[in-house]
């Protein structure tokens, strides 16, 4: 199994050298069995079937048994696992003592891939005895790592783990390195079971790092990698490495089984990502192949996803109600994960429908699972039962059971310890919170759609990372990725061919990655759920005479909330599509004024702008314009609208404008306290076309300022700068990762400074100025959720950030940061400080004005 290729050889060489039918069926089994493992199966079956034919010619009972149970397990692999259990039952009814204990052990691995959990528990508790009496410590091993499977399955997960503990124990004690993985590997699929999501990776990561060692590639690793990743809420991953299991098994006749589990793995990620009719196409392929192999139970599954495919894309018969009755059924009977989902999809099919009674009973199945299982199994159950209230018309009860799934999935939220998977699993309460935000939207509480509308958005900032800033291989891995990116660029800028060092970025980023999506949370439990309620009274004092406009969309709608001395208003402003098209226009305008080099150019592209901010502005806040009064205004958008350039828009042009992910984000940073003493970092980066001029010409403002330029200008000198100043001013090229967003970066002499080196920050700084291009841009994730750089630095701590939301034009940038600085010194916040600065810069020269409207200030400092 280790090493099948010199297997065959030496067996080759055993046949050569031997007529002994004895010796000949002991060679042909183990080139049978390596040949199972390099993945032709006909091979392996030709070769098993020679060992029989030897084997009974050596008139050994033992012997026949033994080969004819590595036939049965040989063609249950192919998916054969009718005849399997036919040859493994014949093999054991002429077996005795531990020959026939390591027969049991390969039966009831069968008997649990067909769904008969019960009969293999007592073949693998028949088999412990003998096997211990004989010291056999391999299948004794085997045997616990097929029963911690059968645990699993049948719930039992404290006993399926200890089983695999004391497999890979007895393993490694007897040197087998490559099974030892496999015990591994399983504790991976266990720790997804119980919805460790961080430690199966950290367990699947360590097996993996084991089959490299023996020169693997295993493609139940990459299948189990799916699952947990869709878990995660990243369904592109889940993609990647579900290509990655069908690339392993190209060509592969020996595991049959495994591919029909690849085409299920890559339905149910087609389906995350949104691609119903892939999904669908992919699932029922599956339940074909699950059915040719008669394995019932996950054929069921797989004809669940099918389904599910179906009745996203706007189906709903009653042949698909019957079909999905029967998986609910078969999965229920199996006390299988899924069967909770199939009982909802029933539910689903049937309100569609109108098929009340049968909608009740089984959204009522799947609701009695609200209190047992994983988190999101749990939260499911409580989806079911909203479901279940709305049918019975109860809102209230409907907002209750929304309300009780949401906090077990920040429960689970908590427990993951990278902002990454915090942001991408929110994905799982977006139906939950969804639904309470509808009936909210319906109804004439618009404090209640406000409350919603918190709940379950920016809630991955609401808790820094969990990441030990002393990592000293993340940290060696970060310093790495500067330098080599740093060598891509210079390749680049000199024409030299660059296909190796972007490779080496790739793989480096990769790395970064898997390490940071490893580490665990620190919170466990609904005790540890940061209380989500809208605190009001501390909203209007905290407001006082400024007024907050909270955006929230529903069903592709903007509806603009204003809150005003105390007061709550409601619009309906424009369609989301179409003020997604308005924005990248204006984007597209700010973006044309900074990058023209003639003055006609310039004229041209500033005349768009008007026009451009009218019309973003009737999308955005429609009438809600004539409620803002005269003073400050706090802008909380939904993910989606976070790139928006505010003062672009007429009502917002002369006024402060304060932008915040969340109300609660908002909150936290008014409250924010400076550090004692303070500490200000002025940082300009390589290659600015003014030289980052507008940090030196402030510089001499700050007494004991810290400036960092030229080659004093590293990663690590500026982070240490970073780290728990009070004002900190980073003027460098900065660059938007849409396609890694935590790889978003700003350049430093010696490579990017990314989202994860500022992660590893003790204490950020309370006020940054980030005088850079996108430096305010982050991609969307999970429910409502933003990724990148500004994002970061708001979930660490920071109070005040002025960033851009386009590429801005250097020359005009210092101007306008110059001015900044002169109000930030008179005791103005960000957002006031950027509006005066604005004002005083005037509008006659258009790159100027363009330049003040592509900031916008985040947070309250």
């Amino acid at each position: 199994m280790s090493e099948p290729r010199q297997a065959l050889d030496r067996g080759s060489s055993v046949l050569a050298a031997s007529a002994d039918p004895m010796t000949r069926s002991f060679a042909l089994q183990a080139m049978a069995v390596a040949q199972r493992e390099l993945g032709d199966g006909r091979a392996a079956l030709r070769l098993v079937r020679r060992s029989l034919v030897a084997a009974r010619r050596s008139a050994s009972p033992p012997r026949v048994a033994d080969v004819e149970a590595t036939l049965g397990a040989t063609l249950a692999l192919q998916g054969r696992t009718k005849p399997a259990l036919q040859h493994l039952d014949s093999a054991l009814g002429t077996a005795r003592g531990v020959n026939a204990a390591r027969i049991r052990v390969r039966r009831g691995g069968v008997l649990h891939v067909v769904g008969r959990d019960i009969d293999a528990m007592r073949d693998l508790r028949a088999a412990m005895p003998a096997l211990r009496s004989a010291g056999d410590r391999v299948y004794e091993a085997r045997a616990l790592s097929t029963r911690a499977l059968v645990h699993a399955a049948l719930g039992e997960h404290a006993r399926a783990d200890k089983d695999l503990a004391r497999a890979e124990q007895l393993l490694l004690a007897d040197g087998q390195l490559l099974e030892s993985a496999f015990a591994r590997h399983n504790r991976g699929q266990l720790a997804y079971r119980t919805g460790d999501l961080p430690a199966a990776l950290r367990h699947l990561d360590e097996a993996e790092h084991i089959y490299r060692e023996v020169g693997e590639r295993d493609a139940d690793l990459e299948l189990q990698r799916s699952h947990v990743l869709l878990a995660m809420g990243m369904p592109d991953d889940a993609r990647r490495h579900a290509a990655a299991a069908a690339e392993i098994l190209e060509g592969n006749t020996a595991y049959a089984n495994l591919r029909a589990e690849a085409l299920l793995v890559a339905a149910t990620a087609a389906l995350a990502a949104g691609e119903t009719a892939e999904s669908r196409e992919l699932a029922a392929g599956s339940v074909r192949a699950f059915r040719d192999q008669r394995r019932n139970r996950w054929a069921m599954r797989a004809q669940r996803v099918e389904l599910l495919a179906a009745w996203l894309a706007g189906e709903a018969t009653p042949a698909m109600l019957r079909r999905a009755q029967e998986a609910a059924v078969g999965l229920e009977s199996w006390r299988d994960a899924d069967a909770i989902e199939a009982h909802v999809l029933v539910g689903r099919i049937a309100l569609r429908l109108d098929r009340l009674s049968v909608a009740e009973k089984h959204l009522s199945a799947a609701a009695a699972s609200r209190g047992r299982g994983p988190a999101i199994s749990r939260a499911t159950g409580w989806l079911a039962q909203a479901l279940l209230c709305d049918l019975r018309k109860d809102d209230r009860a409907v907002a209750r059971s929304c309300g009780r799934g949401l906090d077990l999935l920040d429960a689970h939220r908590l427990t993951l310890g990278a902002t990454e998977m915090r942001a991408r699993a929110t994905f799982h309460g977006t139906e939950l919170a969804t639904m309470a935000l509808v009936r909210a939207a319906a109804s004439s509480r618009t404090a209640e759609l406000v409350s919603w509308s918190e709940r379950w958005r920016a809630t991955a900032l609401s808790t820094p990372p969990v990441r030990p800033p002393d990592d000293a291989e993340l940290t060696a891995e970060l310093a790495l990725l500067r330098t080599v990116t740093a060598r891509l660029e210079e390749a680049r800028g000199e024409g030299r061919p660059t296909t190796g060092f972007a490779r080496e970025q790739s793989r480096i980023e990769a790395t970064v990655r898997e390490r940071t999506l490893r580490v665990s949370g620190t919170a466990m439990g609904l005790g540890s759920v940061v209380d989500s309620k809208l605190d009001v009274v501390a909203l209007r004092d905290r407001l006082g005479a400024a007024t907050l406009v909270d955006l929230v969309e529903i069903d592709g709608l903007v509806h603009v909330v204003t809150f005003r001395a105390g007061r709550w208003s409601r619009h309906v402003a424009g369609s989301t599509a179409t003020v997604g098209d308005e924005l990248e226009f204006a984007r597209f305008g700010l973006r044309r004024v900074a990058m023209a080099t003639t003055e006609s150019a310039i004229r041209s592209a500033a005349g768009s702008l008007e026009g451009a901010g009218e019309a973003l502005q009737k999308g955005l806040i429609g009438a809600a314009a004539d409620l803002l009064g005269d003073g400050e205004v706090v802008v909380v958008p939904s993910g989606r609208l976070h790139a928006v350039p505010w003062s672009l828009l007429p009502a917002l042009r002369d006024r402060p404008v304060t932008v915040a992910p969340s109300i609660a984000a908002w909150l936290r940073s008014r409250g924010a306290t400076p550090p004692q003493r303070p500490k200000v970092t002025l940082v300009a980066g390589p290659h600015l076309g003014t030289g980052g001029a507008e940090v030196h010409e402030v510089c001499d403002r700050y007494a004991g300022a810290t400036l960092l330029t030229g080659g004093a200008a590293t990663a690590d000198a500026v982070l240490a700068g970073l780290d728990g100043a009070s004002l900190a001013h980073v003027a460098a090229h900065g660059t938007f990762r849409s396609d890694n967003p935590l790889f978003s970066s700003l350049q430093m002499s010696d490579g990017p400074l990314t989202v994860h080196d500022i992660e590893r920050l003790h204490r950020p700084p309370h006020r940054l100025l980030l005088s850079s291009c996108d430096s305010g841009l982050g991609a969307t994730a999970g429910a409502d959720e933003l990724l990148g750089l500004a994002s970061a630095l708001i979930a660490l701590g920071t109070a005040g950030l002025l960033a851009s939301v386009v590429p801005v034009n250097d020359a005009a940038t210092v101007p306008l940061m110059v001015a900044v600085h002169g109000r930030l010194r008179e005791g103005a916040t960000l957002a006031q400080a950027l509006h005066q600065a604005r004002r005083w810069l005037g509008d006659s020269d258009p790159v100027l004005a363009a330049t003040g409207m592509s900031f916008v200030a985040l947070g309250a400092a």
